[in-house]
């Protein structure tokens, strides 16, 4: 499946330096379109050129040619690949997939254009900080690297006569500068590499970029970056010293600066580059370069390169995202994640679970064009730094392959997860590169086996229908697949306590079950089969089970997996295979006891006359495309046509299948949705069957109201936001009814986000996102119980059993059936000591309530039970298990408000106890007690309803964790007591999470934000979700003081954002009279922050005594103009200790930064936040997706400081632009930046 990001469609930068690259004003070449031959095809070379010439005359085709002359014969691999050239007025994305579709054709693609994202005694050592860093000195006591060991830099090309790099510089011994190809490798003369850039009519003046030839001298100045972290000379008394110290650089030019100053690697120059360093004896080839699209081209390439002995090490990108892209995700290419100089993520570098390692990537030292040195940044610079360690190992280790290569240097890296809070396990594997490490261990990578496939085999035993079913004996087919290092004599053996199954083949052998070193690196126990029994006595549930793989070396791992009983439902799994969002509806199925197969569409493939088996499909598309490609329409119409039942959802489907779409929006996307790709077929699909028509992808709102009158919507109110993906990705869209459907949820606005329909089946679409989208797990939970109530025409609810001292009666189960009558209702139970389940017909007492008697079980055995309602269709009702034990019941207490902070160090507490006896009100109590303090307790008051509360107090100091527990008796005899959790609270602390019960707050003033907090769920806003609005006078107070009588010095710390238009001020005051009067502390708050940022406030003169109730005030004002955000607080602390009193924003920053806007996305305007070290000649320019510069906002001398300016989203004649992507760019200078921002209206 191709997987595009709609929201994204600028190429990444690889470098945050201050090389010249600015803004991304290219992303591919026009009228031109690479195409590769399906290996299969048979075809001979000319064979192939017959073929695209009969498909090309239909798209008016002028030049085609191969993109390689090296090719030997019809089999060799790059004989696939063509360049086509037509008229630049040509749509590149719809060509691409017209062509694609063509039978022969493995895919067509543009001609992207990448954007380039022992002690030695070298006298500017001093300056490579990084290599104290990651231990290079300890490891070059190890290697040193060789000559022998050859390290490709795909990139703009190398300044090969550089004094730190001459020494380095790849010589190719089998030619000689005679105009011969004496080496017979097809490339004459290339005596130190190739230039591969060629046909370039927007090259700066000066490159050279018409022909291809033996010169890769770099113009740009990026790959001679790169060069010098790789491998300068080492030890000879110039410069700087390169990671691989003695390792040769192989100069291959594929990049060159355009003529407006940025630099560009076209697709069709990389390639060849990366077939010549595999051809040429490359052992490592660095690639600093990428873009936000998948290049299929590329990642062929690679994977050739790849298994021909190359070791390929990617740069992650710049773009400060977690999206994975091809190549780069790929469990054989060393993706590099970049980390200053603390471990901590360079904020603009991206990451995610498929980085393998981090290296320092801020203001580090390398060389520059013309003999000269400098500082640079981005991953970029990581990743060469990454290949020159695997230089030294290669060295070391001449006999390692790639794959041993890569996991050892991942496998020894240092964690960093300690220093990157909300980044684990995503800079790295296992952290930040440690070449020492890697060059002192011994190998000891070990295998990491999942289960990927899991298939049911019934056509000998049971009824043939691929499904576990109750009685049946089948077989279990299973693909495990190892994505780390090769195992072999494997041992799989599998287990489950689940009482439903009897496992009469339990093992399977393996030889061996290759790693990432095989392009196949999984196996399956075809002719081996597990062999599993299910009992006449099962009912629909989802078997959970256990594998245990031993290996050669000692390894030993276990997985999980599972697989359901009679399902009726299936789960298609249609994502992109990289942002997974399963886990939400397995989640919430597995919570309601729904039982589920799975199917991932992007390994199996499309269903077919499978998907018939099922009554009930689930198909998530999240925001991946395309969305339904033409087989899978093609199943959903059999599908609905046979009236079953369908939930779909996904980001984008609507616009996907429905929109119209012009060529400049396919060119911008890159992407030409299936409508256009289709000729208006799926659009017929989309209203016919999913019964919604489409109207716009751009919904500013990100909340969806349930409509009163829906089944399934009734009462319902939540956040909708994708997760795993930024603000600029959220597309919501907005669309209609049919005449044959109803609206299920709403925009604010009233517009329709969600539909259903029984025009066939029953289909229920959303299009706000997908499920995963719904931002509260309650209300999944409580979508996903409907939704499934809606398909089986029924809901059922179960009274829980409640076992009461001393009983002797059976006990009777109450079910309530709302909806429709079923045919059977069902009641499973056994106790836990029980291999199997007892099966009773539960008896209709009304129309709605069925009971059912289970025996008393024995004191002290634990009953498990269970009940199903069936449909005449065999349709059945999720079954939850719910488990008693039969002892005497304690109590049940728990905190009323489980409060976790305190700003007061007398806490208000309150507890709500649950029993089916009377209780004993006198016992009611709180324990409480510190680290410090011993165990006290205090009687609580009766409130009503089974509530107490009361307050704690005690010798408690600021800052103190105070733990605290709630208990009572009841008046049996002898009596029982029950006792809460324990639970704990911060004092001096507020973080908001408990509510506002502390807090006075005036009617449609300060409240609880969801949205932009620093920690937890909520903030504390003066105008929660939304702006605030003109002439306002919010206050929110503390209600109960703080004692600061027994301190002599404090500080209220907190954190906060906030964004105000000019004239709107926020206060905060304090006061020690009861609020009769307010003393400000320090300097009013104004202006904007995009980020949460500490502020310090003193507090001295509200300490020692008479100072026992003081109160705490935050004040907003705002004057009758334009209004904006607002202002946002989070995590408030008293510290008892003066320290230096600052304000947010207010210090002169330590380094150039340029901030992410605020708010992002935007309507009327943003506000652009930058920090400057020093005085500077600052530049901030805002572009469009073009590369225009549509406005100038800053072109002046600037003071050091953190300076604000905001954008109302029109250009330089005040024209107001249209809603899209943008960038803006600072200059600061040497120092440059750039960022996105995404405006909505």
């Amino acid at each position: 499946m191709l997987s595009l990001n709609m929201r994204m469609i600028s190429i990444f930068l690889l470098f945050m330096t201050v090389a010249g690259f600015a803004i991304d004003q290219k992303d591919y070449i026009p009228g031109q379109l690479i195409v590769k031959f399906r290996p299969t095809s048979g075809m001979s070379s000319q064979g192939k050129i017959t073929a695209l010439a009969a498909v090309s005359q239909k798209y008016g085709v002028s030049v085609m040619q191969p993109v390689f002359t090296t090719a030997t014969s019809p089999a060799d691999e790059r004989d696939n690949f063509f360049l086509l050239n037509f008229s630049e007025a040509t749509d590149v994305a719809e060509l691409a997939a017209k062509m694609s579709a063509e039978n022969d054709i493995e895919y067509a693609q543009p001609n992207y254009l990448h954007r380039l994202s022992a002690v030695p005694n070298d006298p500017l050592l001093s300056r490579q900080d990084y290599l104290e860093q990651i231990e290079a000195f300890a490891a070059w006591d190890y290697s040193q690297g060789s000559e022998d060991v050859i390290i490709a830099i795909i990139d703009t090309g190398v300044d090969y006569i550089h004094e730190d790099l001459t020494g380095n510089i790849w010589r190719n011994r089998e030619e000689v500068l005679d105009g011969i190809d004496n080496d017979g490798n097809l490339y004459v003369d290339d005596i130190r590499g190739w230039d591969f850039v060629r046909n370039v009519s927007d090259a700066a003046p000066g490159e050279d970029a018409k022909d291809p030839d033996n010169d890769p001298m770099d113009f740009q100045g990026h790959g001679t970056n790169v060069a010098g972290f790789a491998s300068a000379s080492a030890n000879n008394a110039i410069g700087i010293a390169g990671l691989g110290w003695s390792c040769k650089i192989m100069p291959l030019r594929a990049g060159y600066k355009g003529s407006d100053g940025n630099g560009y690697l076209p697709t069709i120059s990389v390639i060849e580059a990366i077939y010549y360093a595999a051809d040429n004896g490359a052992d490592i080839i660095n690639a600093s370069f990428g873009s936000i699209w998948d290049d299929y081209a590329e990642r062929d390439a690679f994977l050739y390169a790849y298994t021909r002995g190359v070791l390929i090490v990617k740069a992650a990108g710049n773009d400060n995202s977690d999206i994975p892209h091809s190549p780069g995700r790929e469990d054989w290419i060393l993706s590099v994640a970049a980390v200053n100089s603390s471990d901590r993520k360079c904020s603009f570098s991206n990451f995610g679970p498929w980085v393998k390692v981090s290296a320092p990537g801020s203001s580090i030292y390398t060389t520059s064009r013309n003999n000269r040195y400098g500082s640079t940044s981005g991953t970029s610079f990581a990743a060469p730094i990454v290949a020159g360690v695997a230089g030294l190992l290669k060295a070391a280790h001449p006999d390692w392959s790639p794959a041993q290569i890569l996991m050892h240097i991942v496998d020894t890296a240092d964690p960093v997860d300690v220093v990157n809070a909300g980044y684990e396990c995503t800079l790295g594997k296992r952290g930040r590169v440690n070449a020492r490490a890697a060059l002192q261990l011994p190998f000891a990578s070990e295998p990491e086996f999942l289960i990927t496939r899991v298939n049911v085999e019934d056509l000998l035993n049971g009824n043939g229908d691929q499904r576990m079913n109750i009685g049946e004996t089948c077989d279990l087919l299973l693909r495990i697949t190892n994505r780390w290092n090769d195992a072999t004599n494997v041992t799989a053996t599998i287990s489950s306590d689940d009482p439903s199954i009897k496992i009469l083949k339990n093992s399977a052998f393996f030889a061996a079950i290759p790693g990432i070193s095989s392009l196949q690196n999984y196996v399956e126990n075809v002719n081996q089969y597990f062999t599993i029994k299910v009992s006449d006595n099962a009912f629909p549930h989802n078997v959970k089970f256990q594998m245990n793989l031993s290996a050669d070396g000692a390894s030993q791992q276990t997985v999980e997996f599972q697989v359901a009983i009679e399902s009726r439902v299936l789960f298609v799994d249609d994502d992109d295979g990289q942002l997974n969002v399963e886990d939400y509806y397995f989640s919430a199925l597995d919570s309601l006891g729904m039982p589920y197969d799975i199917w991932d569409r992007s390994t199996q493939g499309h269903l077919g006359s499978r998907l018939r088996n099922y009554d009930i499909v689930i198909w998530s598309c999240e925001s991946a495309f395309p969305t339904l490609e033409e087989t899978d329409r093609d199943d959903l119409q059999s599908y609905l046509r046979y009236f079953k039942n369908l939930f779909i959802a996904g980001q984008n489907i609507a616009w996907d299948l429905a929109a119209p779409q012009s060529a400049e929006d396919a060119q911008n996307r890159n992407y030409y949705n299936q409508r256009n790709q289709s000729n208006g077929k799926s659009q017929i699909f989309y209203e016919n069957y999913l019964q919604a028509e489409f109207l716009n992808d751009a919904s500013s709102y990100s909340k969806v109201i349930g409509v009163s009158t829906d089944p399934i919507g009734k009462g319902l109110e939540f956040p909708v936001f994708e997760p795993k993906r930024n603000a600029e990705e959220q597309s919501r869209d907005v669309i209609d009814k049919t005449s044959n459907s109803t609206p299920v949820f709403t925009y604010p606005d009233g517009q329709i986000a969600a539909v259903r329909s029984e025009r066939l089946g029953k289909v229920v679409h959303f299009a706000f996102g997908g499920f995963e989208a719904i931002a509260e797990e309650g209300a999944r939970l409580t979508v996903m119980q409907r939704i499934l109530g809606y398909f089986t025409g029924f809901m059922l609810e179960v009274k829980d059993l409640v076992y009461v001292a001393d009983q002797v009666d059976d006990f009777v189960v109450d079910a309530t059936v709302a909806g429709e009558k079923p045919v059977a209702v069902h009641l499973y139970w056994r106790t836990i000591d029980q291999s199997d389940y007892t099966i009773v017909a539960m008896t209709a007492v009304d129309d709605t309530l069925y009971q059912g008697t289970i025996p008393l079980p024995a004191y002290g055995s634990v009953l498990e039970y269970g009940v199903q309602a069936v449909a005449e269709s065999g349709l059945y009702s999720p079954i939850k298990i719910k488990q008693l034990e039969i002892k005497k019941a304690a109590p049940i207490v728990y905190a009323a408000l489980e409060k976790r902070a305190s700003l007061t160090r007398r806490p208000c507490i309150s507890m709500r106890v649950s029993h089916i006896s009377s209780l004993d009100t006198t016992s009611a109590k709180v324990l409480f007690w510190t680290t410090n303090a011993a165990v006290d307790s205090v009687f609580l008051l009766p409130l009503g309803d089974n509530r107490f509360g009361g307050e704690i107090q005690g010798d408690f100091s600021l800052g103190d964790t105070l733990y605290y527990q709630f208990v009572i008796s009841d008046e049996t005899d002898p009596p029982v007591r029950g006792a809460s959790p324990v639970y704990q609270m911060i004092l001096s602390y507020e973080d908001f999470e408990s509510g506002l019960d502390d807090w006075e707050t005036q009617e449609g003033g300060w409240g609880l934000d969801d949205f932009r907090k620093r920690s937890g769920v909520y903030s504390l806003s003066e105008s929660p979700n939304g702006d605030y609005p003109p002439n306002a006078n919010l206050t929110a107070t503390l209600k109960k003081g703080i004692n600061l009588s027994d301190v002599s010095q404090a500080t209220l710390v907190l954190w906060m954002m906030y964004a105000f238009q000019p004239g709107d001020v926020g206060y905060i005051e304090a006061s020690n009279d009861a609020g009769a009067t307010w003393r400000q502390l320090d300097l009013p708050v104004s202006g904007a922050i995009g980020t949460f940022e500490e502020a310090r406030y003193s507090l001295n003169e509200f300490t020692g005594p008479g100072n026992e109730n003081v109160l705490l005030r935050f004040r907003f004002t705002s004057d009758a103009a334009n209004s904006g955000p607002g202002w946002f607080i989070d995590d408030i602390s008293i510290v008892p200790l003066y320290s230096k009193v600052q304000t947010a924003g207010e210090s002169i920053p330590g380094e150039f930064v340029l901030y992410k806007n605020y708010p992002n996305p935007f309507n009327t305007n943003t506000i652009i936040r930058y920090a400057l070290p020093q005085n500077a000649d600052v530049q901030l320019f805002v572009y469009n997706t073009l590369g225009q510069k549509v406005t100038t906002l800053v072109n002046e001398q600037m003071d050091a400081g953190i300076h604000t300016v905001t954008w109302h989203g029109v250009d330089s004649d005040g024209n107001v632009l249209p809603s899209g992507l943008y960038f803006y760019q600072l200059k600061a200078g040497d120092y440059s930046a750039v960022d996105k921002l995404m405006m909505i209206k």
